[in-house]
C-alpha cells in the first residue's frame, strides 16, 4: 500500500467491516412452503475447530459441577467456550434473582454477538417459554448462529423459527445427553460437514417403523408435545401447513398425551400436515407399559392418511439422532432424508443476497441511530408488523433515511445489489449529518484487499466476493460505486 498524500483519510472500512460480520451471512434460496409466512428460511455457517461456542440455560439452571463438565465436553472437541451470563440461576417461580429479562438477556447475549457461532443448551425443564416475547430475533437473523436443544426448548425453537427465519437443532444438550458419546458425534459432524442432502437414521441401527405408507415433502417442525400445546393460541402457535409434524414427549401420563393429540386434532394441525414423525414417546413411570403411549396417539391418528413414521429415536431417550428443525425433509416408505444444506461453508457465505429489511436493520444498527418518535410512523404493507426487521425499517421510514414500497426501491424480500447497499448507506450519513468534507486530493491506493484488511485492522474477505478492487477508493464518487470498490466513504 502506497500513500499518495501527507494526511490520508481514514477510509470507511470499520463499518463496512461490522456490516460485512453481520450482513453478509448465508441466505438461502429455500422460503416457507405457507403462503403467509414473509421470511427466507436461513441456515448458519458450519462450526469449525477453534469456533466460538455458547452454553446456555434458558429453562431450568445449570447446575456448577454438571456445566464444568459441559465446558470440558465442548474444549475435548476443540471449540473456545463462552458461558452465558447468569446461567445458574432459576425461572421466578423458584428463585426471584432469575426474572424473564434477567434470563432472556442471558440468551441475548450471546445470539447478539456475531463471534458466537453456535449455541448449545445445557439442558431442558421449565421456562423458555417465558422468554419468547424478549428474545432478539433480528439479531439471530443476522448472526445466524447454530442453536441446539429439544424438550422445553421446542419452544425457542419454534419461535426462532417463524420470527426469524432460522433454523436450529434438535439435538442433544451438554448435561442431559452427557455422555452419550454417539449422539454428540452425529451432531458434530451434521454441524461440522456441509452436505446437499443426507439421511436421518436411528443410531442404534433400527429402522423407522411405517404406519402410514407414501411419501411426502415439506419443512420437519414440532417437538415435544408439551410445549406445542403450550403455545397453541398464542403469536407463537406452531405453523404446521404442508409441514413434516415431528412429535415427542416424556413421562407423560397416555390420557394427557391423547388431550394433547385431540388438541391438534381440533386446531386442525393434523390435517394440514404433509406428514407425521413419532419420535420417543417414554412413558409415565405409572404407565410403564410403552405400547399404552403409542395407542392413544395412534387413536387419534386413525382417520389421517398422510404418511406416518414411528420408531423414530429422536428426543429424550439415549443417544437420539438430531434434527434439522425447519429444515426440508423426504419422506418415502420408512426413510427419511434431508433434502438442502442445514449448514454453509463459512468461505462461500459472502457470497449470498440479502434483503433491503435486513440490510437497513443492520445498517440502523451500525449508526447506532436513536429514531425517538419515528417509530409511530404509519405501518408499511411490504415488512409485515410481526417481521424482526419492523420497528428499524419503520424508523428509517420516518426518518427519510429510506424509501418506502410507493416507488419500488424497498422490497424486503428483494435481493439487493451492492450499489444499492452503499447508496443506502451513503444517504443515511447524509440524512444524519454524519458525512465529512472530502478533499479529492487526499486517497489511498492499495495494491490488493489484504492490504486494505490491513489497514482498516479489521478482517473484511467478505467485501472481497462483492466487487474486484480498483486501483483508488474515491471519496467523492457516490452514484458510479458499479465502476469502483464504493466504500470510499468517511466517518469523523
Amino acid at each position: 500500500m502506497k500513500r499518495t498524500t501527507l494526511r490520508p483519510l481514514i477510509i470507511f472500512l470499520v463499518l463496512a467491516a461490522m456490516l460485512a460480520a453481520n450482513v453478509f451471512a448465508a441466505d438461502t434460496a429455500l422460503h416457507t412452503t405457507t403462503a403467509g409466512e414473509s421470511l427466507s428460511v436461513v441456515v448458519p455457517a458450519a462450526l469449525r475447530p477453534g469456533d466460538r461456542v455458547a452454553i446456555v440455560a434458558p429453562a431450568n439452571p445449570a447446575v456448577a459441577d454438571r456445566l464444568q463438565l459441559a465446558v470440558e465436553l465442548l474444549e475435548g472437541r476443540g471449540f473456545e467456550v463462552v458461558v452465558a451470563e447468569n446461567i445458574e440461576v432459576t425461572s421466578a417461580m423458584g428463585v426471584g434473582d432469575g426474572t424473564d429479562q434477567v434470563r432472556a438477556d442471558s440468551f441475548n447475549s450471546v445470539a447478539r454477538d456475531p463471534s458466537v457461532r453456535a449455541i448449545i443448551c445445557i439442558r431442558g425443564g421449565y421456562g423458555s417459554v417465558h422468554l419468547l416475547q424478549n428474545i432478539d430475533y433480528a439479531a439471530l437473523r443476522r448472526n445466524r448462529p447454530i442453536i441446539v436443544g429439544y424438550s422445553d426448548i421446542t419452544a425457542m425453537q419454534t419461535a426462532i423459527l417463524q420470527n426469524a427465519g432460522l433454523l436450529t437443532f434438535h439435538g442433544p444438550m451438554l448435561s442431559s445427553n452427557y455422555g452419550q458419546t454417539a449422539a454428540f458425534d452425529a451432531l458434530f459432524a451434521m454441524l461440522m460437514e456441509p452436505k446437499d442432502s443426507f439421511p436421518l437414521q436411528n443410531l442404534n441401527g433400527t429402522e423407522f417403523t411405517v404406519i402410514n405408507p407414501g411419501a411426502a415433502e415439506g419443512r420437519i417442525v414440532g417437538g415435544n408435545m408439551t410445549l406445542i400445546s403450550t403455545t397453541m393460541g398464542t403469536p407463537y402457535e406452531l405453523d404446521v401447513k404442508d409441514k413434516v409434524l415431528f412429535i415427542e414427549e416424556l413421562s407423560e401420563a397416555p390420557y394427557k398425551l391423547h388431550r394433547y393429540m385431540w388438541q391438534l386434532k381440533l386446531a386442525g394441525k393434523l390435517d394440514e400436515a404433509a406428514a407425521i414423525v413419532i419420535g420417543d414417546i417414554l412413558p409415565d413411570r405409572v404407565y410403564d407399559d410403552p405400547t399404552i403411549s403409542l395407542k392413544v396417539i395412534l387413536d387419534v391418528l386413525r382417520d389421517v392418511t398422510v404418511p406416518i413414521l414411528h420408531n423414530v429415536r429422536a428426543g429424550h431417550d439415549e443417544d437420539p439422532f438430531t434434527i434439522p428443525m425447519g429444515a426440508m425433509v423426504r419422506i418415502d416408505g420408512n426413510t427419511m432424508t434431508v433434502t438442502q444444506r442445514v449448514v454453509e461453508d463459512a468461505e462461500e457465505i459472502g457470497s449470498r443476497s440479502i434483503t433491503r429489511a435486513e440490510f437497513t436493520s443492520v445498517l440502523m444498527d451500525a449508526l447506532d441511530v436513536e429514531p425517538g418518535s419515528a417509530v409511530l410512523a404509519e405501518p408499511f404493507d411490504d415488512v409485515p408488523a410481526g417481521s424482526p426487521y419492523y420497528a428499524q425499517v419503520t424508523a428509517a421510514r420516518a426518518m427519510g433515511i429510506v424509501s418506502g414500497a410507493g416507488n419500488n426501491l424497498f422490497i424486503p424480500n428483494g435481493a439487493l445489489t451492492n450499489q444499492d447497499m452503499y447508496v443506502m448507506l451513503y444517504k443515511a450519513l447524509e440524512k444524519l449529518g454524519r458525512l465529512p468534507e472530502l478533499q479529492t486530493d487526499e486517497w489511498i491506493v492499495f495494491d490488493d484487499w489484504d492490504d486494505v484488511a490491513e489497514y482498516a485492522r479489521n478482517p473484511i474477505q467478505t467485501l472481497a466476493k462483492m466487487y474486484p478492487l480498483g486501483s483508488v477508493l474515491n471519496p467523492r464518487v457516490q452514484v458510479t460505486y458499479a465502476a469502483s470498490v464504493a466504500v470510499a466513504m468517511l466517518i469523523s
